[in-house]
């Protein structure tokens, strides 16, 4: 053992001197510097890009919209909403809607923005089980402050799904100010085909539901039939009640107002016989003359009858635009100057329209709203659109049409959150890559 001891001892004291590798030191800690710099490289790369990211998301995207108090405007121009605008149940008092495209994680779905008159801002309508396929036949009551609607439902037997995948069961109002959504539900067999859906004034909507005949299971005929309803007045609250005017159907219906419908008369053979029906006082109910049928754009009326009940406006049937003619039931002369004119949206006074036409400068598919002179012909340009938007395209409150005219901001065009998300993912992605082949790449 002590041999043993003795040799390792002796081998011990032979074996060289171990040194240290010059400049050791000085290697790691420059091996230790240059990992911690490029770390901190690309995670400073990859926290700037997200901060970049999110100011710009921040910046684009539109707040909250709330129901606003104060006076109310007339917007100077129309923007093309963007699909990614905030959507309220309580917009407020709106001037104006429009069917718009709406995104989601899912993609693009039918939807409805509308335009505050208090603050000009827009955003997507919360509007309970509406209907998909009749998004554009949306009706703005004449104050701003209700939104009717279609609303689909399930069907007592087999749905008919020939023209559309949902099935329209019933008629909805939105209060703007509350949120509130009021729903009358019709019974249907096989679904509801949509008809007039206007507002009488600013508490009762007129609409007219038909039925469909068949269901996926009939004939291609009875698919494509329906039998017309009657035509219903309701006020949300009540139920809704037949407005009897000898069967007319909400086909019958060219002109909607101040209380008042104006419908075909068919208790005659005579063409051109209408009656005016009083709302508030049917003793008032009378039969009217008046040359037709006039044309009619897209789901607005063809005729605009003034809060008197005496006078109305329209566009010269024919061909669209076309010059108008307004006056007294019987007669209508021509208004001086009018032509290029798609529709009348309403009276502002005993002589002055509020019309949509073609602007007179600029490309011939730029329109414009403006007030028009019966009596002159006289137009002041009030509202532009973009370029391609038509008259059945943005629904105006009609009782805000004389508003003040204010300037209108362009909307916020929020980022595709998909877009952002992708982004966002793909940063932390790339940044921990960059860090795993920087810290392979790099060596003492």
């Amino acid at each position: 053992m002590t041999m043993l001891h003795d040799r390792l001892a002796d081998l011990a004291d032979e074996a060289p001197a171990s040194l240290p590798t010059p400049g050791l030191w000085d290697r790691g800690r420059r091996y230790r510097r240059r990992r911690r710099t490029g770390t901190l490289a690309v995670l400073g790369a990859a926290v700037l890009v997200l901060a970049l990211l999110g100011g710009v998301t921040w910046h684009r995207g539109a707040p909250p919209v709330q129901p606003a108090t104060g006076s109310v405007g007339l917007p100077d121009r129309v923007w093309t909403p963007s699909p990614w605008l905030p959507t309220t149940a309580r917009p407020g008092r709106l001037v104006a809607v429009t069917g718009a495209k709406q995104g989601s994680w899912t993609g693009m779905s039918p939807g409805v923005v509308g335009i505050s008159a208090i603050t000009g801002e827009y955003a997507f309508l919360e509007l309970p089980d509406l209907n998909p396929s009749h998004v554009e036949e949306v009706a703005l009551s004449p104050d701003g402050g209700h939104v009717a609607y279609w609303l689909s439902g399930e069907t007592e037997g087999t749905p008919n799904t020939l023209f559309s995948s949902e099935s329209v069961a019933g008629v909805a109002v939105l209060d703007t100010a509350t949120g509130t959504v009021q729903q009358h539900r019709i019974p249907t067999e096989h679904g509801i085909e949509p008809g007039l859906l206007t507002w009488v004034d600013a508490d009762r909507v007129a609409f007219e539901a038909g039925q469909i005949v068949a269901g996926d299971d009939g004939s291609e005929m009875d698919q494509g039939s329906t039998r017309e309803g009657p035509l219903m007045v309701w006020q949300p609250g009540q139920t809704p009640a037949p407005v009897a005017a000898n069967g007319a159907s909400g086909t019958d219906v060219i002109a909607a107002g101040h209380g008042r419908l104006v419908v075909a008369d068919w208790s005659t053979d005579d063409p051109g016989r209408f009656r005016v029906i009083d709302l508030d006082d049917r003793s008032q109910d009378r039969r009217v003359g008046l040359p037709g049928p006039d044309f009619q754009y897209g789901n607005r009326l063809p005729v605009a009858i003034d809060a008197s009940g005496q006078q109305l406006a329209r566009v010269e049937d024919g061909r669209s635009p076309n010059r108008i003619r307004a006056g007294r039931f019987f007669h209508q002369p021509q208004v001086p100057r009018s032509g290029g004119t798609f529709a009348v949206l309403g009276w502002l006074d005993e002589d002055t329209l509020m019309v949509w036409r073609r602007a007179d400068r600029g490309p011939l598919d730029r329109t414009v709203l403006g007030r028009v002179s019966v009596r002159t012909g006289a137009f002041e340009e009030k509202v532009r659109f973009p370029r391609l938007v038509g008259p059945g395209n943005v629904q105006f409150a009609t009782d805000l049409l004389d508003a003040p005219s204010v300037h209108a901001e362009a909307p916020p065009r929020p980022l595709d959150p998909r877009v952002v998300t992708g982004l966002a993912v793909g940063t932390v992605l790339a940044a921990g890559v960059a860090l795993l082949l920087w810290r392979r790449r790099v060596r003492p």
